[in-house]
């Protein structure tokens, strides 16, 4: 059977995209630091064509806002560096060290440079 050339084809109306850029930030994301960031990444996002939608960009926000501005930052700025699709805080979010792991490093090199000081010197023509 042939189509009637005056048959209407459906469509379907689109809304338009929900534009990340427009949500409203928790209050301690209100920073210049990441509201520049975040409109880096829905720039980011929207030119690798995966859109954020109202419910995901909601949820991004809330998570960011409970590590705070800092943190949040760091998440947007590595998960662009590495092509992630998401983001993730929990990786930047960088835990207490204790005292004592603290010194240990420095401590190996103080050790380090007191054994090898004289040969430092040599090294470079002192």
């Amino acid at each position: 059977m042939a189509k009637k050339s005056g048959a209407k084809s459906k469509s379907r109306k689109r809304k338009p995209p929900y534009d990340a850029t427009t949500a409203d930030l928790p209050l301690n994301l209100q920073t210049a630091d990441f509201i520049r960031a975040w409109f880096q990444w829905v720039q980011y996002r929207t030119e690798a064509k995966k859109r954020i939608s109202q419910r995901a960009c909601s949820a991004m926000l809330n998570k960011l806002a409970s590590y705070g501005p800092v943190v949040a930052v760091k998440a947007i700025h590595r998960a662009m560096e590495n092509d992630w699709q998401g983001l993730f805080p929990e990786r930047e979010a960088a835990a207490p060290l204790s005292p004592r792991s603290s010194t240990e490093p420095l401590s190996g090199i103080r050790r380090w440079a007191e054994n090898h000081r004289g040969s430092l010197g040599r090294e470079h023509g002192q």
